[in-house]
């Protein structure tokens, strides 16, 4: 019943010049928490913690510089980074393996579904279309190999056999990983 009062008292009060600017004023609330919903619904893992970006920036940085998703980093970073890091442990974007007395001692290995959301958020994305092009192209019992792939479209290897492992749970193909390559080959 009030938001139907509030519809009301707007479309009266916009034609009054003095309540006017107040119903504006009470707008803009209206509208700031309106944009936070949508960046919810575009990003919700930078909606888990104002850090997320950032640190997923360094990640991404030295998922680059490795070619791996396998990183370890200095402890200033796990330090700063420990709430991040924390949720996105507990969302299984990231697991780590720790001992007694340090909760990263074996570094971070990042999952497929975080890698391709670092790639979104810090790759070329026509990269990245180009990806699901070639991949959308792959015609039934063809393969593609993950290193020529990414060498083609100038992507890390790890983006490469993110987006394979996603095709794959989608039941769209069959990644091999043999040691050294990775192969996807596609049943549909």
């Amino acid at each position: 019943m009030a938001g139907y009062f509030s519809i009301l008292a707007r479309m009266a009060g916009s034609a009054n010049p003095i309540i006017g600017p107040l119903l504006q004023a009470q707008g803009e609330p209206d509208s700031q928490a309106m944009q936070a919903r949508l960046l919810m619904l575009e990003d919700p893992l930078s909606a888990l913690h104002p850090d997320v970006k950032e640190t997923s920036r360094l990640v991404y940085t030295a998922l680059k510089a490795k070619n791996d998703t396998y990183l370890q980093f200095n402890d200033e970073f796990y330090i700063r980074y420990d709430r991040v890091l924390s949720m996105l442990v507990a969302h299984r974007y990231i697991t780590t393996t720790a001992s007694i007395g340090h909760r990263y001692y074996g570094g971070i290995r990042c999952s497929p579904a975080y890698t391709i959301y670092m790639c979104g958020l810090f790759e070329d994305t026509s990269k990245m279309d180009r990806l699901a092009e070639v991949m959308d192209n792959c015609r039934m019992g063809h393969s593609l190999y993950a290193q020529v792939t990414a060498r083609d479209l100038g992507l890390p290897l790890p983006v490469v056999t993110a987006a394979f492992d996603g095709y794959e749970s989608n039941g769209w193909g069959v990644c091999s990983k043999t040691l050294g390559e990775v192969t996807y080959r596609s049943l549909v």
